[in-house]
């Protein structure tokens, strides 16, 4: 009985540190994702998401990072439908 106990136990055990592990690669993806996004959005997309940066020094441009790593995917979303928009008004007036 308390042999059945252990084994039930190590396996839930090796569950748990499986999911762990695959939790853990995920958050990499998404960070490392995050990274190589910010590369270019601080280069280029903040001037483009946010006018009040436009022009902001080097300086602005590091204090940001983390949360440009953090918030990739809702900076990319929002830098796509900016530059949508721009797409469809230049359309427009041509």
């Amino acid at each position: 009985m308390a042999s059945m106990v252990s084994i039930v136990c190590l396996s839930s055990i090796k569950i748990i540190n499986m999911l762990l592990q695959i939790l853990l690669i995920l958050v990499a993806l998404y960070l490392t994702c995050g990274f190589v996004f910010m590369i270019p959005f601080i280069i280029k997309g903040v001037d483009v998401v946010d006018e009040g940066a436009r022009g902001s020094g080097i300086g602005f441009r590091i204090i940001i990072i983390p949360g440009v790593i953090v918030f990739w995917v809702v900076l990319l979303k929002k830098w796509i439908k900016i530059k949508r928009n721009f797409m469809s008004q230049t359309n427009v007036h041509e």
